[in-house]
């Protein structure tokens, strides 16, 4: 709908990378790339110190790895824990 808007209406949005093959092949031509500062953000799961389901994070993660295309993701897995 936003793409639709501006389409007709002009201006510009900006959009996740993720959904550029979602737009119209027409209105791909019109995408421009943010190339600095490159744009990023992080996914942090937060959990109690004494869960012990290690085996259930570990499929929220993977199922996370599988929703954003590989050239985006950093392979570090920080195992940080800060104390609340």
């Amino acid at each position: 709908m936003l793409i639709q808007l501006i389409n007709e209406n002009g201006g510009m949005a900006i959009i996740p990378e993720t959904h550029v093959n979602l737009i119209l092949r027409s209105w791909q031509a019109h995408i421009r790339p943010i190339v600095d500062p490159v744009p990023m953000r992080t996914v942090s799961l937060v959990f109690r110190k004494d869960y012990i389901h290690e085996q259930l994070l570990n499929v929220v993660v993977d199922a996370v790895k599988t929703i954003i295309p590989s050239g985006m993701q950093e392979q570090v897995i920080k195992g940080e824990r800060i104390k609340l």
